[in-house]
C-alpha cells in the first residue's frame, strides 16, 4: 500500500489502543480504498466508458457493492467481479491482483487482449478464474499454480500459446479446467494426474502432441474428458478404465484410438458420450470401409453420420426430425441392423417428397431382418443425401429469401457451422460455432468497436422466409445474449419488420448463419459467409 493510503494514528492514541487490545487494523481499514483503486484501474484499462453496463462505476458516492458486477463482504471488500459479456476491451491490468478478498473473477466473452497477468496469482482467496472467449494471447502463467483455493480455471477460446504449465498440477481443489480452443502445444502434463478433485478436463481444439498420460487414472471424480482436435497419437492407456465416473470422452479429430481389448471396449461402451476411433491389430486408428465403396460391413459411425445428414435435409424441407430406432448409437459398439437402413430410406424419401423432389430409386434391395448390412446399402444413402434437393421452395434456395439486412447470398461460403446452441434456460444465450471463427479479421464497426462478423437468423413469417442479422460478433466470438427470457426475444435486436416483433416458438424451425460484417453493408477486406444450419427451437 502506498504511503498516502496508510492509516495515520498518533502515537498516544495507538499506545492506548494497544493497551486496551483495540489496535486498529490498518490493512483492513485501508483495503476498501485499495479495492476501489484496482477497479478504477480496470475501468480505465478496459474501455469502461464504452461498456454495455457501467452503472455506478467511478461514482464516489456509491459503495463498491453498488457498482455493476461487483459484490462485497461486510467489510466492503470486493469478493466477486462479474463483467461477463459487458463490452470490455484492452488489457487486464495487474492491479486486479490487489483484490485480496476476491473469490470470483468472471470476464468471459469480452474483447480483452494482451496476456493473462501473472499478478492474478496473488489472489489467494480466488476460487473461480473465468476468462474464456476473449482475445488473450501469450503463455499461461506458471504462477497460477499457486492459487490454492481455485476450483474453476476456464481460459478457453483465446489465443493462448505454449505448453500447459506443470504447475497447474498443484491446484489440489480444482474441479474444472477448461483450456480448449487455444493454440497450446507440447504434451499433456503428467502433473494433471494430481488434480484428484477434477470433474471436467477440456483440452480440445489445441495443438497438443504425444499421448494421453496414464497418470490421469488418478482423476477418480472425472466426469468429462475432451481431447478432440489435437495431434495426439496412440492407443488410450488401459489405466483409464479406472475412471468409473466418466460420462463423456471426446477424442475425434485425433490419432488416438481405443485399444483392441474386450474389457476396454466394454468400458468405452458404458460411456454415454463417446466420439473417437478404435485401434486395429497394429494399434493404429481403424478407419474401416467407407460408406461410398467396398462390400464389407458398415460401422455405426457411418450410421450416425447419415442420420445427422438426413435430419439436416429434413429441416431444410420443413419436416420434423425423424424418430430413429435405437435413438442413441454408440460408435463402434452398437451393431448396425436392417431397421437402421430402412429408417434412413424412409426419412430421406419423406424429405425429398416434402421438397417436391423425386425420391431416390433405391436400386439396392432393402436388407431383410437378420440379413447383413453391406456398404452398398449405405453408398446410395449417402449419395442421395449429397444430391439432396437444393431448391423446390426449401429455405436453402436463397433466391426466395427476403433479406432485411445486406444481401449476402452471393458471398462465397467459406465457413461451416459445427454447432448451434440455444440455452434452454433464462440466460438468453445463442452460440454459433463455425470453422472460420479464428480466421476472420476484426474491423472497426459503427461504434468504433472491433467486430469480425454478424450472426444471422432465417425465419418464416406467413409463408415467406426472411434473413436478418441480430448482433455484432467480435473476433473469435460465437455467443450473444439476446434477452433473458425463455423466448429469447430476437426481434428488438433485428430491428427490421416483420421480424422486429418476431418471437420464435418451441418446435419452430429456425436457420442460423454467420458472415463477415454485413449488417450495415460490407466492411473490411473479406466478404464471406457460412452455410445455413437449421435447428428446432427448444
Amino acid at each position: 500500500m502506498s504511503e498516502s493510503r496508510r492509516l495515520r494514528v498518533s502515537f498516544p492514541v495507538l499506545l492506548a489502543a494497544l493497551l486496551c487490545g483495540l489496535a486498529p487494523d490498518a490493512g483492513a481499514q485501508g483495503s476498501a480504498a485499495a479495492d476501489r483503486a484496482a477497479l478504477e484501474a480496470l475501468y480505465h484499462a478496459a474501455g469502461g466508458s464504452n461498456w454495455t453496463n457501467s452503472s455506478h462505476w467511478l461514482d464516489d458516492a456509491a459503495p463498491l457493492g453498488e457498482w455493476h458486477g461487483v459484490s462485497t463482504d461486510g467489510q466492503g471488500r470486493v469478493t466477486t467481479l462479474d463483467l461477463r459479456e459487458n463490452g470490455l476491451t484492452g488489457a487486464v491490468p495487474d492491479a486486479l491482483g490487489d483484490l485480496a478478498s476476491l473469490t470470483t473473477l468472471d470476464l468471459r466473452e469480452n474483447g480483452l487482449t494482451g496476456t493473462v497477468p501473472a499478478a492474478l496469482a496473488d489472489l489467494a482467496s480466488l476460487e473461480e478464474l473465468l476468462l474464456a472467449r476473449n482475445g488473450l494471447s501469450g503463455p499461461i502463467p506458471t504462477a497460477l499454480g499457486n492459487l490454492a483455493s481455485l476450483r474453476r480455471l476456464v481460459l478457453a477460446r483465446n489465443f493462448l500459446a505454449g505448453p500447459i504449465p506443470h504447475g497447474l498440477g498443484r491446484l489440489s481443489r480444482l474441479e474444472e479446467l477448461g483450456l480448449n480452443d487455444n493454440d497450446l502445444t507440447g504434451p499433456i502434463p503428467t502433473a494433471l494426474g494430481a488434480l484428484v478433485r477434477l470433474e471436467e478436463l477440456d483440452l480440445g481444439g489445441n495443438a497438443l502432441s504425444g499421448s494421453i498420460p496414464g497418470e490421469l487414472e488418478s482423476l477418480q471424480r472425472l466426469e468429462s474428458l475432451y481431447v478432440w482436435g489435437n495431434p495426439l497419437t496412440g492407443p488410450l492407456p488401459r489405466r483409464l478404465t479406472r475412471l468409473g465416473r466418466l460420462a463423456a470422452l471426446e477424442m475425434h479429430d485425433t490419432q488416438l484410438c481405443v485399444p483392441d481389448d474386450a474389457g476396454f471396449r466394454d468400458w468405452v461402451g458404458s460411456i454415454a458420450e463417446f466420439t473417437g476411433r478404435y485401434c486395429d491389430a497394429a494399434g493404429t486408428p481403424f478407419t474401416g470401409p467407407t460408406p461410398m465403396s467396398g462390400a464389407g460391413p458398415v460401422q455405426a459411425v457411418h450410421l450416425t453420420e447419415l442420420r445427422e445428414y438426413a435430419d439436416s435435409l429434413r429441416l431444410r424441407c420443413r419436416l420434423e426430425l425423424f424418430r430413429w430406432t435405437d435413438a442413441v448409437i454408440v460408435r463402434g459398439v452398437t451393431p448396425v441392423r436392417a431397421v437402421h437402413v430402412n429408417d434412413l430410406r424412409r426419412a430421406l424419401t419423406e424429405a425429398f417428397e416434402a421438397c417436391e423432389a423425386t425420391p431416390p430409386p433405391w436400386s439396392a434391395p432393402a436388407p431383410a431382418p437378420g440379413a447383413p448390412v453391406r456398404a452398398g446399402h449405405f453408398a446410395e444413402l449417402r449419395e442421395a443425401v449429397a444430391a439432396g434437393p437444393g431448391s423446390g421452395g426449401g429455405p436453402f434456395d436463397l433466391s426466395t429469401v427476403e433479406w432485411l439486412h445486406h444481401d449476402v447470398s452471393d458471398w462465397p461460403e467459406t465457413s461451416t457451422i459445427t454447432g448451434v446452441e440455444i440455452d434452454d434456460d433464462t440466460s438468453g444465450r445463442i452460440c454459433i460455432e463455425h470453422t472460420k471463427r479464428r480466421d476472420w479479421p476484426g474491423v472497426r464497426g459503427v461504434v468504433s468497436v472491433v467486430v469480425a462478423g454478424n450472426p444471422w437468423v432465417f425465419a418464416q413469417v406467413d409463408g415467406q422466409w426472411y434473413a436478418a442479422t441480430y448482433e455484432w460478433l467480435r473476433p473469435r466470438q460465437e455467443c450473444k445474449l439476446v434477452g433473458k427470457t425463455p423466448s429469447r426475444e430476437l426481434g428488438p435486436h433485428i430491428k427490421r419488420p416483420p421480424l422486429d416483433r418476431w418471437v420464435p416458438q418451441p418446435g419452430e424451425r429456425v436457420g442460423f448463419m454467420v458472415s463477415t460484417p454485413a449488417r450495415t453493408g460490407p466492411r473490411g477486406p473479406l466478404q464471406e459467409r457460412s452455410n445455413i444450419e437449421f435447428v428446432v427451437w427448444p
